[in-house]
């Protein structure tokens, strides 16, 4: 089944509250560092924050409001589907989303936190075993030659015993 392009196109805004609105249009204002929209709330929208007629222009009939551009991110650049998420609501009150997704980032940056000390608590004994082998060669030798034998003796018993059995067998 194929589906058809829609005629009319649908530009969005979503607020982090839930509301959304039709987008009219937008500009970055880059000395005050804002997102200026223009745009038409849904009827819950309007209703949900009680927006009053006085609010829209008058000469275009939208409202045009502005928004601190790092709360403004377009989710869809496209000309007829563009779709902008603000980071707060109409009134530009902070929202539970915002707040979730901080306590994320936090929980996140802890985990990551505590996972470099742990990284970081392996590196120094690593490094210390490093430096000690570096600053102690002969003693570090020795410990390993020490090492070899036993592991020797052992292969040799092992091997001793696996041909004085194989011998017993035959």
């Amino acid at each position: 089944m194929v589906v058809d392009k829609p005629v009319n196109p649908e530009r969005t805004i979503i607020f982090a509250d839930g509301c959304f609105a039709v987008l009219g249009d937008l500009y970055e204002d880059e000395e005050t560092n804002e997102t200026v929209f223009m745009f038409r709330p849904t009827p819950r929208m309007r209703w949900k924050n009680k927006i009053e007629n006085e609010e829209y222009d008058e000469i275009y009939d939208w409202i045009v409001k502005r928004y601190p551009s790092d709360l403004c991110i377009c989710l869809d650049p496209s000309p007829d589907y563009q779709t902008w998420l603000i980071f707060c609501d109409y009134k530009k009150n902070p929202c539970d989303l915002t707040k979730k997704i901080n306590q994320e980032l936090l929980n996140k940056s802890e985990a990551y936190r505590n996972e470099a000390k742990v990284l970081s608590n392996l590196m120094k004994i690593r490094f210390n075993k490093l430096n000690k082998i570096v600053k102690h060669s002969e003693e570090f030798k020795s410990e390993l030659m020490e090492e070899m034998m036993k592991q020797k003796k052992i292969v040799s018993s092992a091997t001793e015993d696996l041909l004085s059995k194989g011998d017993k067998n035959e």
